[in-house]
């Protein structure tokens, strides 16, 4: 279905439910072992999954006339927020750390009329959300309509309308996947907010959930309900992976979860993989040969960490496993006691409490 349709709480023609929540797509593939898996494809879309419920959630706020939203340069929400605003005739503005040029994800978002607010070089995640806050209350202030979206979109009128797109995507594309005898039982994804996680967890709660950190720390209390596996990926968040795997991902974020697919996968899993890399605005001015060579050049990639050329610490493997059989995490390499971890824990989640109180 092409046609155009106007939202009941706008005005503004966007396209249906059919061209921003299309089908799933699933593509199989083997990893070095001969295992055979199967790729969830939303990379297919121009804002990734979370589109799917962005432009929806958006239109719900028929009162609100500009969205916010600070995050990693690396992230993908914010094509979703470009794209979403852009359908919706709202106005999108993104708070990031500065990139000079550009990264070729914010490119995009710019592309679509997304508003580009650089903080500063290296600013961290805390001091971008910040800026983006006192943004948003001095707008208010001067009587304007303005929203902070939260980190990821993580809050429970987004993820229950992930949840039913998701789903609705999945009945026209695979049904056979929410049909309890054929249900995935074990899904790899990256993590950075949990949102697609914890959605994912709700639409098959018996699923194994085989979760790779690639940034933001993982909470336990984040997990705690979900049967899963949690690794931890070796190179540093702005890194691009050590093995690439052979469809298109974004090579700093969901790529990263390849090398422990190609390890520790088994036949009949499934790869949630949510968006890829994209070709520079080359009014930017930005780095594209350099992007395209890595593109073309992924399954030179493969073959080579296929051979004996790649030796890849295996400390990396043993976090994993020490936290799902005693609970006791070491990160960058230093191996906390259980009551310093608890302390720890409890400090770090009052002030992200704190902050967004």
């Amino acid at each position: 279905m092409n046609d155009l349709k106007k939202e009941e709480e706008g005005d503004v023609n966007v396209k249906t439910n059919e061209d921003t929540n299309p089908p799933i797509v699933l593509e199989d593939i083997e990893n070095r072992n001969g295992r055979k898996l199967k790729v969830i494809r939303d990379d297919l879309l121009i804002g990734g999954t979370k589109q799917r419920a962005l432009i929806a959630y958006l239109s719900s706020r028929s009162s609100i006339d500009e969205f916010v939203y600070a995050g990693p340069v690396f992230g993908y929400a914010q094509i979703a927020l470009g794209y979403a605003s852009k359908l919706t005739g709202k106005k999108g503005t993104l708070f990031l750390e500065s990139k000079d040029p550009l990264h070729p994800l914010t490119q995009k978002a710019k592309s679509f009329g997304a508003k580009v607010i650089q903080v500063g070089s290296r600013a961290t995640l805390k001091q971008v959300q910040e800026e983006s806050q006192n943004y948003v209350e001095r707008e208010k202030r001067e009587g304007r309509h303005i929203e902070l979206l939260p980190f990821g979109l993580h809050d429970e009128e987004f993820i229950n309308l992930l949840v039913k797109s998701i789903r609705e995507a999945v009945e026209k594309g695979s049904p056979e996947l929410l049909r309890e005898e054929t249900t995935p039982k074990r899904m790899w994804l990256v993590v950075g907010s949990g949102t697609i996680m914890e959605a994912l967890h709700r639409i098959w709660p018996q699923t194994h959930l085989l979760l790779v950190q690639v940034g933001k720390r993982v909470w336990p209390d984040q997990v705690e309900h979900i049967k899963h596996t949690l690794y931890v990926a070796p190179e540093k968040f702005w890194e691009i992976s050590k093995r690439l795997p052979p469809y298109p991902s974004v090579s700093t974020y969901d790529a990263k979860l390849w090398q422990f697919v190609e390890d520790h996968g088994e036949s009949g899993d499934f790869i949630w993989n949510v968006g890829k890399d994209v070709d520079p605005v080359e009014s930017e001015g930005s780095n594209r040969d350099r992007v395209i060579e890595r593109r073309e050049n992924w399954g030179r990639n493969y073959n080579e960490y296929r051979g004996n050329n790649y030796r890849r610490d295996d400390r990396y493997d043993r976090d994993s496993r020490d936290y799902h059989r005693n609970q006791s995490h070491r990160y960058y390499g230093e191996e906390k006691s259980y009551k310093r971890r608890e302390n720890e824990f409890r400090g770090d989640r009052e002030d992200q409490k704190r902050y967004h109180t």
